[in-house]
Protein backbone atom coordinates (compact mmCIF):
# COMPACT_ATOMS: atom_id res chain seq x y z
CA UNK A 1 0.00 0.00 0.00
CA UNK A 2 1.76 2.96 -1.12
CA UNK A 3 1.17 6.11 1.01
CA UNK A 4 -1.49 8.97 0.85
CA UNK A 5 0.98 11.44 -0.98
CA UNK A 6 1.96 9.80 -3.76
CA UNK A 7 -1.84 9.52 -4.57
CA UNK A 8 -2.25 13.09 -4.02
CA UNK A 9 0.38 14.23 -6.21
CA UNK A 10 -0.97 11.89 -8.79
CA UNK A 11 -4.63 13.20 -8.50
CA UNK A 12 -3.05 16.91 -8.43
CA UNK A 13 -1.67 16.44 -11.55
CA UNK A 14 -4.38 14.75 -13.70
CA UNK A 15 -6.56 17.49 -11.91
CA UNK A 16 -4.27 20.20 -13.68
CA UNK A 17 -3.90 18.25 -16.95
CA UNK A 18 -5.85 15.50 -17.58
CA UNK A 19 -8.84 17.62 -19.64
CA UNK A 20 -6.47 18.75 -22.27
CA UNK A 21 -5.11 16.70 -25.56
CA UNK A 22 -1.45 16.34 -25.48
CA UNK A 23 0.80 17.27 -28.60
CA UNK A 24 4.20 16.48 -29.76
CA UNK A 25 6.94 18.31 -28.37
CA UNK A 26 8.54 18.87 -31.50
CA UNK A 27 5.34 20.77 -32.67
CA UNK A 28 5.89 23.76 -30.79
CA UNK A 29 8.60 26.71 -29.76
CA UNK A 30 11.10 24.92 -27.35
CA UNK A 31 12.12 27.86 -25.56
CA UNK A 32 7.96 27.83 -24.46
CA UNK A 33 8.07 24.03 -22.92
CA UNK A 34 7.46 24.11 -19.19
CA UNK A 35 8.38 21.38 -17.09
CA UNK A 36 7.44 20.25 -13.73
CA UNK A 37 9.74 17.66 -11.41
CA UNK A 38 7.87 15.63 -8.72
CA UNK A 39 10.10 13.71 -6.34
CA UNK A 40 8.73 11.09 -3.60
CA UNK A 41 11.63 9.85 -1.90
CA UNK A 42 10.38 7.05 0.85
CA UNK A 43 12.64 6.34 3.22
CA UNK A 44 10.37 3.38 5.12
CA UNK A 45 10.06 1.64 1.65
CA UNK A 46 13.62 2.31 0.46
CA UNK A 47 12.35 3.61 -2.98
CA UNK A 48 12.09 7.10 -5.21
CA UNK A 49 9.38 7.60 -7.30
CA UNK A 50 9.83 10.77 -9.93
CA UNK A 51 6.94 12.14 -11.98
CA UNK A 52 7.20 14.26 -15.06
CA UNK A 53 5.77 16.39 -17.06
CA UNK A 54 5.87 18.81 -20.03
CA UNK A 55 3.39 21.45 -20.86
CA UNK A 56 3.31 24.11 -23.80
CA UNK A 57 0.70 26.63 -21.87
CA UNK A 58 -1.86 24.52 -20.62
CA UNK A 59 -1.27 21.43 -23.13
CA UNK A 60 0.86 18.89 -22.42
CA UNK A 61 3.92 17.27 -24.25
CA UNK A 62 4.63 14.14 -25.03
CA UNK A 63 8.68 14.07 -25.77
CA UNK A 64 11.30 11.54 -26.46
CA UNK A 65 14.63 12.38 -24.96
CA UNK A 66 13.78 12.39 -21.24
CA UNK A 67 15.63 10.41 -18.33
CA UNK A 68 15.82 10.38 -14.50
CA UNK A 69 19.19 9.89 -12.72
CA UNK A 70 19.68 7.54 -9.22
CA UNK A 71 22.93 7.29 -7.38
CA UNK A 72 25.03 7.76 -11.25
CA UNK A 73 22.14 4.73 -12.73
CA UNK A 74 20.50 5.37 -15.38
CA UNK A 75 16.53 5.01 -15.70
CA UNK A 76 14.42 5.66 -18.81
CA UNK A 77 11.26 6.78 -17.29
CA UNK A 78 7.64 4.46 -18.36
CA UNK A 79 4.79 6.38 -20.29
CA UNK A 80 1.48 6.49 -18.05
CA UNK A 81 -1.38 8.07 -18.50
CA UNK A 82 -2.16 8.77 -22.44
CA UNK A 83 1.74 10.05 -22.39
CA UNK A 84 0.53 13.22 -20.19
CA UNK A 85 2.99 12.27 -17.78
CA UNK A 86 6.14 10.20 -16.99
CA UNK A 87 7.10 8.07 -14.13
CA UNK A 88 9.54 6.04 -12.60
CA UNK A 89 9.51 4.00 -9.37
CA UNK A 90 13.62 2.84 -8.43
CA UNK A 91 14.75 1.12 -5.47
CA UNK A 92 17.25 3.07 -2.99
CA UNK A 93 16.97 6.79 -1.41
CA UNK A 94 19.34 8.85 -3.39
CA UNK A 95 20.73 13.04 -4.65
CA UNK A 96 19.65 12.05 -8.23
CA UNK A 97 19.14 14.96 -11.18
CA UNK A 98 16.94 14.33 -14.21
CA UNK A 99 17.53 15.54 -17.53
CA UNK A 100 16.23 16.20 -20.78
CA UNK A 101 17.17 16.87 -24.25
CA UNK A 102 14.81 19.04 -26.15
CA UNK A 103 14.01 19.04 -30.17
CA UNK A 104 17.27 21.01 -30.88
CA UNK A 105 19.67 19.55 -28.95
CA UNK A 106 20.10 21.41 -26.16
CA UNK A 107 20.06 19.41 -23.06
CA UNK A 108 18.33 20.80 -19.41
CA UNK A 109 20.18 18.79 -16.71
CA UNK A 110 18.68 19.76 -12.85
CA UNK A 111 19.35 18.43 -9.74
CA UNK A 112 17.47 17.05 -7.10
CA UNK A 113 18.66 16.19 -3.21
CA UNK A 114 16.85 13.69 -0.40
CA UNK A 115 17.12 16.23 2.46
CA UNK A 116 16.14 13.56 5.18
CA UNK A 117 14.16 13.77 8.86
CA UNK A 118 13.05 11.21 11.37
CA UNK A 119 10.97 11.50 14.63
CA UNK A 120 13.60 11.41 17.61
CA UNK A 121 11.05 9.84 20.31
CA UNK A 122 8.86 7.96 17.17
CA UNK A 123 5.48 7.63 19.28
CA UNK A 124 3.98 3.58 19.15
CA UNK A 125 0.24 5.01 20.20
CA UNK A 126 -1.56 8.29 19.94
CA UNK A 127 -4.64 8.90 22.59
CA UNK A 128 -7.29 10.72 20.73
CA UNK A 129 -8.63 14.08 21.91
CA UNK A 130 -4.92 14.67 23.07
CA UNK A 131 -2.40 17.54 21.80
CA UNK A 132 0.81 16.04 20.74
CA UNK A 133 4.25 17.82 18.88
CA UNK A 134 6.30 15.56 17.39
CA UNK A 135 10.07 16.32 18.05
CA UNK A 136 12.31 15.49 14.80
CA UNK A 137 15.42 16.07 13.61
CA UNK A 138 16.81 15.99 9.60
CA UNK A 139 18.84 17.98 7.25
CA UNK A 140 19.02 21.46 6.96
CA UNK A 141 17.06 22.68 3.55
CA UNK A 142 18.91 25.94 2.23
CA UNK A 143 16.83 29.20 2.55
CA UNK A 144 13.73 27.23 3.53
CA UNK A 145 12.22 24.90 6.30
CA UNK A 146 9.98 22.92 4.62
CA UNK A 147 6.33 21.96 5.39
CA UNK A 148 5.40 18.70 6.91
CA UNK A 149 1.78 17.09 6.15
CA UNK A 150 0.64 14.40 8.75
CA UNK A 151 -1.83 11.22 7.37
CA UNK A 152 -3.28 8.51 9.19
CA UNK A 153 -4.69 5.92 7.78
CA UNK A 154 -6.49 3.29 10.04
CA UNK A 155 -6.27 -0.21 9.96
CA UNK A 156 -9.55 -0.86 11.01
CA UNK A 157 -11.94 0.68 9.05
CA UNK A 158 -10.38 1.97 5.61
CA UNK A 159 -10.54 5.96 6.94
CA UNK A 160 -7.89 8.35 6.70
CA UNK A 161 -6.92 11.85 7.62
CA UNK A 162 -4.83 14.10 6.28
CA UNK A 163 -3.48 17.16 7.80
CA UNK A 164 -1.11 20.47 6.94
CA UNK A 165 0.79 21.06 9.81
CA UNK A 166 3.61 23.29 8.55
CA UNK A 167 6.81 23.47 9.54
CA UNK A 168 6.09 22.34 13.47
CA UNK A 169 5.06 18.60 13.41
CA UNK A 170 2.22 19.03 15.79
CA UNK A 171 -1.45 17.44 16.19
CA UNK A 172 -3.75 18.82 17.71
CA UNK A 173 -6.33 17.54 19.54
CA UNK A 174 -9.18 16.94 17.26
CA UNK A 175 -7.46 15.96 14.42
CA UNK A 176 -7.98 12.28 15.81
CA UNK A 177 -11.59 12.84 16.34
CA UNK A 178 -13.13 10.23 13.19
CA UNK A 179 -10.09 7.68 13.66
CA UNK A 180 -11.47 4.79 15.13
CA UNK A 181 -9.73 2.74 18.08
CA UNK A 182 -6.90 0.22 16.81
CA UNK A 183 -4.07 -0.42 14.38
CA UNK A 184 -3.00 2.62 11.89
CA UNK A 185 -0.15 3.59 9.68
CA UNK A 186 1.00 7.16 10.20
CA UNK A 187 2.64 8.61 7.28
CA UNK A 188 4.51 11.91 7.64
CA UNK A 189 5.91 13.99 4.63
CA UNK A 190 8.76 16.53 4.41
CA UNK A 191 8.00 19.23 1.84
CA UNK A 192 10.32 21.50 -0.23
CA UNK A 193 10.85 23.16 -3.51
CA UNK A 194 14.26 22.59 -5.26
CA UNK A 195 15.65 25.16 -7.62
CA UNK A 196 15.75 24.68 -11.43
CA UNK A 197 18.61 25.79 -13.10
CA UNK A 198 18.27 24.72 -16.60
CA UNK A 199 15.54 26.00 -17.84
CA UNK A 200 13.58 27.48 -21.05
CA UNK A 201 11.96 30.76 -20.48
CA UNK A 202 8.76 28.98 -19.63
CA UNK A 203 10.70 28.02 -16.52
CA UNK A 204 8.64 25.01 -14.63
CA UNK A 205 9.66 23.63 -10.88
CA UNK A 206 11.01 20.70 -8.64
CA UNK A 207 9.28 19.54 -5.60
CA UNK A 208 9.76 17.49 -3.66
CA UNK A 209 8.61 14.69 -0.62
CA UNK A 210 10.86 13.02 1.89
CA UNK A 211 8.33 10.51 3.40
CA UNK A 212 8.77 7.90 6.47
CA UNK A 213 6.32 5.87 7.66
CA UNK A 214 4.87 4.41 11.42
CA UNK A 215 3.11 1.75 12.60
CA UNK A 216 0.51 3.22 15.35
CA UNK A 217 -2.07 1.81 17.79
CA UNK A 218 -4.92 4.67 18.02
CA UNK A 219 -6.41 4.50 21.84
CA UNK A 220 -8.91 6.23 23.22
Amino acid sequence: MRPLLLSILLFALLAFSGCYMSEDASDVNQDRISTTYCTVFNASRDYTKSLISFKFGNTPLRVSNYSYFLDNRLFETKDIILGLHYSREIDGINDGSYEWTDETGKVYLNQVKAYSFDLIDPPSELKKYQYYMLGWDGAEIPEQAGDFHISIESHVAGISEIFYVGERLELESSHLDNMPAGRATMTISRNYSEPIDERTQAGGESTVSFVREFEITIVE
